[in-house]
């Protein structure tokens, strides 16, 4: 049966498209005259397709609709938000009665009328008690029709119930929900109330609307909110409250910028918010020094660009910077700044994002002296590496902690360098600290960019007297050291002398940097010759010195035999010193063996 919206717009379509212009004028001025607010809706909703045939009919022959059009429009915009929630509930409860032939209309039906069922919710009006009361009845009656149809095995259309109940609630503005899990007369928030519920409790997965949506029902306008007023010393203390705070994740997620830039230009300004957006996170929400986050956030987008796969795909690269920046946030969060700062002011750590909360945890109890964690580590094979902390623009060390971690015999001591000033006072302090916990390194990684003759660590590099007139003439005015000075109290010097042999009787120093073994340098030796003189010249007595370093640019990287963590490259060289002073220089493809079982290892080294 048709309406009377409909009829009439069949006629006048109808004359319209047998070119009868003046009668079709005259319909179209009655239906602009007699179509009432209701009827309006019922062309909207009931017949779309009609009123659409009217239009381009009208258009074909030169009459103009676009009064008509236009009158629409703006009913549909302003459209009566009651009367939506009345609509959706209607159908909901036709849905659970599962009366005959609607339940396989309803997922057209629902499809269409979606989006501005979604529009009329940003309007609700939380002043308006009948507002409140029709929305907590639709999520009712959504909730119940879903179930319904589930039980009678309708699943899609009890889908599309669903949906329209998650992709509702994030919608609706922060007074509604607040009274619909506030008030404790209307019992029709059950859904509301046990929705929160849920996310309390862990029972529903946590997602960035879920969590909008306990915010606004606390009454807050959403997650940003929330924190910015717990920043401001505005603290919650109500279930919610300590949930949020509970998921500091949700700052990231609920503000970092994204998009889908087509041009250069907008590229760089997406990239320039997210910095911004970083920089007020961790200083102003977080309470980081600035100086301290400028470094983070430059080694976290050196790492970011390394793992996107094509360095021009923004939303990749994005992707991979709101991930790191969650995991940064929720270090911050779980130690506090106060830990945070001791662990970057006792071992230089400035890469938070490339670790973890469980190393962090482990390195601060040897901070602390721990003598427990102390003892178990002295037990072990101790690899320490020396890491650039500032220059790593393209993400070339992102990967160290899982590198050179070792096995069930060896443990990992990272130190981050940001400065070689005064002949490298910081790595000396690294030294000292070592030193006070009897800590003995059996082997040394140095990483950082290096050329020939010259590794960039921090604001200088470690470098030799002797080398390339390009080292000399770009970097002579940065503070370095000397990585061929005889002096005892040189720092490369002391830190060969805190080694200890490993079972093999063997100490090893791994220059994860490129070129190190090359030998285009003024004095035709390589780096690693050089520094393979000052092992041996200090290291403990009676063990062997294995330096191994690369002639080209390093690529170094991890693999797995039976379970067994190795590193390989490109037939790095390998200088090895023996304890009688005898020199041999060979290319090897086993980069560090100390992730190997020590039986193992003559084995593993045959079946390279």
């Amino acid at each position: 049966m048709k309406t009377n919206n409909e009829i009439e717009s069949s006629s006048t379509s109808s004359n319209l498209l047998t070119g009868d212009v003046e009668l079709a004028q005259e319909r179209l001025d009655e239906l602009k005259q007699t179509v009432q607010a209701e009827q309006l809706d019922a062309i909207a909703t009931g017949d779309p397709e009609g009123f659409k045939a009217i239009v381009d009919a009208a258009n074909q022959v030169g009459v103009d609709t676009d009064e008509v059009a236009r009158e629409l429009r703006e009913r549909e915009d302003g459209i009566n938000t009651a009367g939506i929630t009345k609509e959706l509930l209607e159908m909901a409860e036709r849905a659970e009665a599962q009366e005959p032939g609607y339940v396989f209309y309803n997922p057209r039906e629902l499809a269409e009328r979606r989006g501005r069922i979604l529009e009329a919710a940003k309007k609700l009006d939380s002043d308006d008690w009948a507002d409140v009361k029709n929305v907590a009845k639709v999520l009712n009656a959504c909730s119940d029709a879903a179930a319904s149809l589930r039980a009678g095995n309708m699943t899609i259309v009890a889908d599309m119930f669903d949906d329209t109940l998650r992709d509702f609630l994030p919608n609706i503005p922060a007074g509604v929900l607040h009274e619909m899990y506030s008030s404790e007369d209307m019992e029709e928030s059950r859904v509301m109330q046990q929705f929160v519920h849920n996310v309390l409790e862990g029972t529903q997965d946590l997602k960035v609307e879920n969590a909008q949506v306990i915010a606004k029902a606390a009454g807050y306008e959403n997650v940003s909110d929330f924190f910015n007023k717990s920043t401001g010393g505005v603290e919650d203390t109500s279930d919610i409250g300590r949930f949020l705070m509970s998921h500091p994740e949700l700052r990231v997620l609920a503000g970092y910028p994204t998009g889908s830039p087509e041009n250069i230009a907008d590229k760089m300004n997406l990239m320039r918010e997210q910095d911004e957006f970083t920089i007020d996170l961790l200083v102003r929400q977080m309470g980081l020094p600035a100086e301290l986050v400028r470094d983070i956030d430059r080694g976290m987008k050196g790492r970011c660009l390394k793992k996107t796969e094509h360095e021009t795909d923004v939303e990749e690269y994005s992707e991979n910077h709101m991930k790191e920046l969650t995991t940064i946030t929720k270090m911050v969060a779980h130690f506090g700044v106060d830990r945070i700062l001791k662990i970057h002011n006792e071992i230089g750590i400035v890469n938070f994002g490339k670790r973890s909360i469980d190393s962090l945890e482990k390195l601060e109890r040897i901070i602390d002296n721990d003598e427990d964690a102390l003892r178990e580590i002295r037990d072990k094979e101790i690899i320490v590496s020396l890491e650039d902390a500032l220059n790593d623009d393209i993400g070339s060390f992102a990967f160290t902690e899982s590198l050179f971690r070792g096995g069930d015999n060896g443990y990992h001591m990272p130190f981050e360098v940001s400065s070689l000033k005064e002949d490298g006072e910081e790595i000396g302090r690294y030294i000292d600290f070592l030193e006070r916990r009897d800590l003995h390194p059996s082997v040394v990684v140095i990483a950082g960019h290096g050329q020939p003759g010259g590794i960039h660590i921090g604001d200088g590099m470690l470098f030799m007297r002797d080398v390339t007139e390009d080292l000399k003439k770009y970097h002579i005015d940065d503070p370095y050291v000397d990585l061929s000075n005889p002096s005892d109290e040189a720092v490369v010097n002391r830190l060969f002398r805190t080694m200890k042999s490993d079972a093999d009787g063997s100490c090893h120093l791994i220059l994860k940097s490129c070129s190190q073994g090359s030998k285009e340098t003024k004095t035709g030796r390589s780096t690693a010759q050089v520094l393979a003189d000052r092992m041996h010249a200090n290291a403990p007595e009676g063990s062997t010195s294995r330096v191994y370093s690369s002639e080209l640019p390093s690529n170094m990287w991890r693999n797995y035999k039976d379970g067994q963590l190795f590193y390989v490259g490109e037939k790095a060289t390998v200088i090895t010193v023996a304890s009688d002073g005898k020199i041999v220089e060979s290319k090897e493809e086993i980069i560090d063996p100390r992730a190997l079982r020590r039986g193992d290892r003559a084995e593993m080294k045959a079946d390279v």
